[in-house]
């Protein structure tokens, strides 16, 4: 998420990597703070990183960017480290 926010790695690449993730997670039984990082999942099923494909209600990646900086906000504020 860092990376992202930091623009260190496109919102492409960030997608990729946050699902594989996400799924290697929750394969391995880790629930915790399953409620943040399913706000960020929705989110991210809503972005569309392709112009020509962009549709009413998709998300911009700056809208993304985001979702991406409240989601580490509340991670944050639960006293995940980060």
């Amino acid at each position: 998420i860092k990376r992202f926010l930091r623009q260190k790695i496109s919102a492409s690449a960030f997608e990729t990597a946050y699902l594989e993730l996400r799924r290697e997670s929750i394969n391995a039984g880790n629930d915790y703070c399953e409620d943040i990082l399913d706000e960020l999942f929705i989110d991210l099923d809503a972005f569309c990183s392709d112009p020509d494909l962009f549709d009413e209600g998709d998300l911009t990646e700056k809208e993304l960017r985001e979702s991406c900086a409240r989601t580490l906000a509340a991670l944050e504020s639960k006293g995940y480290k980060v």
